[in-house]
């Protein structure tokens, strides 16, 4: 053992004290905060316990496939394997498994590290409240982006082995981000750090709002925080009309330069200044490999999208017609295998959308399928119009209004 090390810190014994985890908190983020109220770094509190962090990263701990050094974890913690075991993603959600957030690594697009995200509001209110911060498990699921509580885009963190990863951008942007106590109020807070963000307003708010909404229920069932009563079930079906208009816009555009659909359906108000055309991603995309960013701005045109035309308008969505004649379009720029995939996906949809879909089909779609699209000043493109009949207005998604029946606050 180093010599500069606490006399505390030792592979015989466990910790004398141990900070008790916060409640959805990654065993990274417990064992970040564990080092620094022993005032030293992560790897040099597991390298005490012979955990190398060259060899195993806090990622896959997190996640709980890297089983190899629980045990020796458990015994510094004084828990036994089974507690801490239940504290990873895979024992805590292990139908959330397939959700998580992922680097992308290679010309193949395999999977790599986990991509760490937070919400800087709430990073903020628990340094109020509590004195210090912590990440959630929830934050790395790749269908939320928004927070749920504040209503605000989450922020991704680079990886950095001797802290947690997201601490680096909250430290960059907060400056009391390093205090291990905060003894100022959070308008102190607020004042000195510039953060946390306030939630936007108007347009912008509202689909935030509804993005938020339809992400807790996406998510629901994943983290186990719904029964299966019927009141329940129904906005987890209205949300599987988000994730599969999502699914639908990262698709490869055949009528464009191989841009994903979601080119078409951009939305000025939030995407003009961050991703030009030029620098998105092309199709099709895995929504699970790409970054926060990336995510964020894709479900936020699938929402805006499903919306009323008002919001649409308000949203400076490319040619805000009806919904309906949104979906034609959609649908027209899907290739004939993934509009059998989307169709069979609607299955799991509420029956008046299974209905609105089939209908849509049955009205034909846009007979140009082959015509470009033309680019559009401040995002997007411009899509042309069908010479298809025009069809009525979609039913409303309730889920928008009755969002009281579902929850992703952790039981675990």
């Amino acid at each position: 053992m180093s010599p500069d090390l606490p006399a505390a810190i030792g592979r015989s014994h466990p910790l004398p004290v141990v900070p008790p985890p916060e409640d959805d908190e990654l065993i990274s983020s417990w064992l970040d905060r564990i080092a620094r109220f022993y005032g030293i770094s992560v790897r040099r509190l597991l390298a005490a316990y012979g955990i190398s962090l060259g060899k195993i990263s806090l990622g896959a701990i997190d996640e709980g496939s890297a089983m190899a050094p629980i045990d020796l974890i458990a015994a510094m913690l004084g828990i036994s394997r089974d507690q801490l075991v239940r504290r990873t993603i895979a024992g805590a959600y292990p139908i959330a498994l397939p959700f998580l957030a992922r680097h992308q690594r290679g010309s193949e697009g395999q999977v790599g590290e986990l991509r760490y995200a937070g919400c800087s509001r709430c990073v903020e209110h628990q340094r109020v409240a509590r004195g210090f911060a912590w990440l959630r498990r929830e934050w790395l699921l790749a269908p939320r982006t928004v927070c749920q509580h504040h209503y605000i885009p989450l922020a991704e963190g680079g990886l950095d082995k001797l802290m947690h990863p997201v601490w680096v951008g909250f430290i960059r942007d907060g400056r009391w981000a390093q205090q291990p106590a905060c003894q100022r109020t959070l308008d102190e807070v607020v004042t000195a750090s510039g953060s946390p963000k306030a939630a936007p307003e108007g347009a912008v708010g509202e689909l935030y709002r509804r993005m938020a909404v339809a992400q807790t229920a996406m998510l629901s069932e994943a983290l186990g925080a719904y029964s299966s009563n019927a009141e329940q079930r129904s906005p987890v079906k209205a949300a599987a009309v988000v994730s599969d208009v999502t699914w639908a816009l990262t698709r490869l555009n055949r009528m464009s330069t191989g841009h994903p659909i979601y080119d078409t359906f951009a939305l000025r108000v939030i995407d003009d200044s961050l991703a030009p055309v030029s620098s998105r991603p092309q199709g099709p995309i895995a929504l699970l490999g790409e970054s926060i960013a990336v995510r964020h701005r894709i479900m936020a045109a699938a929402v805006a999208l499903l919306s009323e035309r008002h919001l649409r308008e308000r949203l400076l969505m490319p040619d805000p017609t009806s919904i309906g004649e949104q979906f034609r379009l959609l649908l027209s720029r899907l290739t004939d295998a993934d509009r059998v995939t989307l169709s069979e996906r609607s299955r799991q949809w509420p029956l008046a959308w299974r209905d609105y879909l089939d209908f849509i089909f049955a009205a034909g779609l846009e007979p140009e399928t082959t015509k470009p699209l033309r680019p559009w000043r401040g995002g997007g493109m411009r899509p042309a119009q069908p010479n298809a009949p025009k069809l009525p207005e979609a039913p409303s998604l309730l889920i928008w209004e009755n969002s009281s029946a579902i929850s992703t606050e952790s039981t675990h």
